[in-house]
């Protein structure tokens, strides 16, 4: 019999203030890979939904067999080649589960997958509530995920010598981290299952948490190690990358009770209404991704009721995408900070890395961010991006300084 798989529980209530950083998690997975997709689905859907075992499935060839295409915690998708898949029934019994509820989701072009919660308490889930608009959000980042291998990384690219030696040490490193962090995160487990009192679990559950994190802080390193920023630099329209991710945020978010007050808005996206193009030279998956990062940010400062709005614009030199919200705005502390990676005003649900990112992408094209007043108050980001490629491709980034911030 397969051992007990012991997981880590949410201890917060799915409020919008954890709705919102999950949908944003969902967004930047639908900008990545299949596999990444799936992994991320499942891990907000145990956060969000606050079940134990959270898998995606497929069905396997005979019986009520599935293959797992993503699983949270990671060992509870166990099954692999060359053990014959098993029925999901038994493979959830065997770890240890004694409720749980399969939703189908609908994700066009791909063979037909499910959305698997368990727990084992009488419940799959304690937010049942919140399933079918979860499992409505996840299937749009599943249907907008790239297969896997779909980013080829030769490109015409000069003088990458000093870039090479710098990832080759990012690597390293980043790849020794990760196998510390994954040995640290798998003795927590197992002290997790020899300890019985509630508050030394508490404490136990919030070290597994912060172990996580820095996870998932590894794994941003060990992706930019493997291809450098210039492998993926080409033409991009601005005005159609900001329409694409608008409308894939806003197909996340459109579920929720949560967002129904949100109003997001993008330049047109059709043919006949689009407005001038907006060149730059650039990675648009990373552009996406830091998009992505900007608006789920100007979301949450609105609270997930208000108006935020996409603009592009460019001069000829640089180009921008400009992202403005109504909230409250930032004073003048915040937004002098909020570009500091792990600087964040609410740190039970956030870990400050949103501008931050984004900045390092504007940074790494040659670019800026700069932060501003918003019109009505609130506050306008701007990613500034080359409309053109670089007269010598082989010189460095942009000086790495404070974000500028406009008053």
């Amino acid at each position: 019999m397969a051992a007990e798989t012991l997981v880590l529980k949410p201890t917060q209530a799915p409020e919008t203030d954890l709705i919102l950083p999950a949908l944003e998690a969902l967004a930047r997975a639908a900008a990545g890979d299949a596999p990444t997709a799936a992994a991320v689905v499942t891990e907000q859907a145990a956060l969000v939904l606050d079940c134990e075992v959270a898998l995606i499935v497929s069905p396997a060839t005979g019986g009520d067999a599935v293959q797992i295409a993503g699983a949270w915690p990671d060992d509870a998708g166990c099954e692999a080649p060359p053990h014959a898949p098993r029925g999901l029934g038994e493979h959830l019994a065997g770890l240890g589960m004694a409720s749980w509820r399969r939703l189908p989701l609908q994700v066009e072009s791909h063979p037909p997958l499910a959305l698997v919660v368990a727990s084992r308490g009488e419940q799959p889930c304690a937010q049942m509530h919140l399933l079918e608009a979860f499992a409505r959000s996840g299937a749009v980042a599943l249907a907008a995920a790239e297969p896997a291998g779909a980013w080829p990384a030769s490109v015409d690219v000069r003088d990458l010598e000093r870039m090479r030696a710098v990832s080759q040490l990012i690597f390293g490193v980043s790849h020794s981290l990760a196998n510390v962090f994954g040995g640290i995160l798998g003795n927590l487990y197992f002290l997790r299952e020899a300890v019985e009192q509630p508050r030394s679990r508490e404490l136990l559950d919030r070290v597994t948490r912060s172990v996580r994190q820095g996870i998932e802080l590894v794994g941003p390193l060990e992706a930019f190690a493997a291809r450098p920023m210039e492998a993926g630099m080409g033409p991009v329209d601005l005005s159609e990358l900001a329409a694409e991710v608008v409308a894939l945020v806003s197909a996340i978010c459109e579920p929720w009770p949560q967002c129904a007050g949100l109003e997001l808005r993008a330049p047109p996206s059709s043919r006949a209404e689009l407005p001038e193009p907006c060149p730059a030279w650039g990675d648009s998956r990373r552009l996406s991704l830091a998009l992505i990062r900007v608006i789920g940010n100007a979301i949450e400062a609105v609270h997930g009721a208000g108006r935020v709005v996409v603009e592009t614009e460019t001069d000829g030199t640089f180009s921008r995408l400009r992202v403005i919200d109504d909230g409250p705005g930032m004073d003048e502390e915040a937004a002098r900070r909020a570009t500091e990676p792990f600087f964040t005003t609410a740190p039970e649900t956030h870990q400050g890395l949103g501008l931050a990112a984004a900045r390092a992408v504007a940074v790494a094209h040659r670019g800026s961010l700069k932060i501003a007043r918003g019109p009505a108050g609130g506050t306008a980001v701007t990613l500034q991006i080359p409309a053109n490629p670089p007269v010598d491709a082989s010189a460095g980034a942009a000086p790495s300084g404070p974000a500028a911030i406009e008053h």
